[in-house]
């Protein structure tokens, strides 16, 4: 079982992102009660968050944590920036 903490650290994602999930319905998660307390926490099996991965679209992640972005140029565009440029290639 997982804290909504422990699975956004584990899976790289965002508290929020996880508790939207949850609130959404895509993915399901139990409120429990902490012993010897009066409060509740949320949490997720393992299978559940197989399943839920298995619905989420397959985002594109780069090795140095960045985000990856997709840029569309018409063929002077990228010969006018390959030429500033070296580093970009096709």
């Amino acid at each position: 079982m997982f804290t909504i903490k422990q699975l956004a650290v584990e899976l790289q994602l965002s508290e929020m992102y996880v508790r939207r999930a949850i609130q959404q319905g895509k993915l399901q998660a139990t409120l429990e009660k902490v012993p010897n307390t009066n409060i509740e926490r949320w949490s997720v099996s393992a299978e559940e968050v197989t399943k839920w991965r298995k619905t989420c679209k397959n985002h594109a992640h780069r090795a140095d944590g960045r985000k990856q972005y997709k840029v569309v140029l018409s063929e002077e565009e990228f010969n006018l920036l390959s030429k500033k440029y070296e580093f970009i290639k096709k």
